[in-house]
């Protein structure tokens, strides 16, 4: 009897080995996966990590190469103009030719001096919402010449509202400030200051 029984549960109990090795067989090709997996997901964060770290390196070497001498000498040819009026949606093309109308014409130096670029300091259409004054114009000339040249011919600015500067570094106005700190000390002593 007992051989009986062992014939007819030895198959049975076969078939469920059977069954259960399969059953761990698919469920080890399914770990293995996950694993292959998980070690892509590990090599596209570290991908990721590194090129991330790369433009953040880039930005940092274009902070460093960006040192106060190299914005002196990129603005070397620049004016800063404040008081043209702005319209909402105001494109480059409009600006030129307001540039070209209300400034240069007016200080006649129109044909003398050759304007590279115009743009605004903040993004197009937007006031200060302080002062509710245009943001600032920033003139790209030719050369240092025509910066010269109409800095000269500012006078002829007297009685509106527009003004005419340099571009300065910040670093450069710091030391304007400084500057006019001390000159304004001199000047209540009763010094002569140039």
């Amino acid at each position: 009897m007992e051989q009986v029984a062992e014939n007819i549960l030895a198959p049975a109990m076969e078939a469920k080995i059977v069954t259960i090795t399969s059953q761990v067989e698919t469920l080890q090709n399914k770990v293995d996966e996950m694993a292959k997996s998980f070690d892509t997901m590990q090599d596209s964060e570290e991908k990721w990590k590194e090129v991330v770290g790369r433009k953040v390196d880039k930005v940092a070497n274009k902070v460093d190469w960006a040192t106060d001498a190299d914005l002196v000498k990129a603005r070397e040819a620049n004016i800063r103009v404040t008081g043209l009026t702005m319209s909402k949606g105001e494109t480059s093309k409009q600006l030129m030719e307001l540039v070209q109308t209300e400034l240069l014409d007016r200080l006649k130096v129109a044909n003398r001096v050759q304007v590279q670029k115009v743009h605004r300091q903040m993004p197009s259409g937007r006031l200060d919402k302080a002062t509710d004054k245009a943001p600032a114009v920033i003139i790209t000339l030719a050369s240092i010449h025509d910066k010269f040249m109409m800095m000269r011919a500012r006078k002829g600015l007297q009685g509106t509202q527009l003004g005419l500067n340099e571009d300065l570094t910040p670093a450069q106005q710091a030391q304007k400030r400084a500057a006019w700190a001390t000159f304004k000390e001199a000047k209540e002593v009763g010094e002569w200051v140039y």
